[in-house]
């Protein structure tokens, strides 16, 4: 498990890593890849988005095609974790109290602690999509990030091709807009997608 920390401590994406993975075909006949299982720990407050692609080698020692990307789990202890990539191979993306995921890539499965989310920016939304199941073990928070006006916002923000759980959870989310509650949002699960959008009328702002 490799432990990943923020660099400057603010929202703001600090790094962007597109991750190739070059190996030898000796080095894939040496050992048999679905032997190793690696993952990472995102910690510290700032954005980490991760854009890379799994890649795949044909090689007959290893038999069919090998994958070569992180297979363990993903941690989301602090901050956003935006994934416009695929990460499909990771077990499970577990997202812990007050940390995000976000983006347009893949994942497989996912679990949201208390008072973890989503993350969707309002200027250029995102859909994340997961092929496996969805957690919701508590109420959740969907957080969106806006410098304008809100009134039509309405935005599918995960597309989920397993089950999600903890439906009851979802429908209790507290919906955020740059980090202060807005009694507008709405999150509504059809069984196979969450969507957010902020309802006409008058704002109250519950800290």
């Amino acid at each position: 498990m490799f432990d990943i920390s923020d660099v400057t401590g603010d929202a703001v994406v600090d790094a962007d890593f597109e991750i190739p993975f070059i190996v030898s075909q000796n080095f894939l006949a040496a050992r048999r890849l679905d032997e190793w299982k690696f993952g990472f720990r995102k910690t510290g407050a700032g954005t980490m988005r991760y854009g890379g692609e799994k890649i795949s080698f044909k090689n007959s020692n290893v038999g069919g095609y090998a994958y070569i990307s992180y297979n363990g789990d993903t941690e989301v202890a602090e901050g956003t974790l935006q994934v416009d990539g695929d990460i499909s191979l990771s077990d499970t993306v577990r997202v812990s109290a007050g940390a995000y995921l976000a983006g347009s890539g893949t994942i497989n499965h996912a679990v949201f602690s208390k008072d973890a989310g989503l993350r969707v920016s309002a200027t250029q939304p995102t859909t994340l999509h997961a092929i496996g199941t969805v957690d919701f073990a508590d109420v959740p928070v969907i957080e969106i990030d806006s410098n304008g006006d809100l009134a039509r916002f309405n935005q599918e923000i995960l597309k989920v091709d397993g089950s999600i759980t903890g439906l009851e959870n979802l429908e209790k989310a507290a919906v955020m807009v740059n980090g202060v509650r807005d009694t507008r949002g709405c999150v509504t699960c059809d069984g196979s997608s969450v969507r957010v959008s902020i309802k006409n009328g008058l704002v109250i702002f519950l800290r």
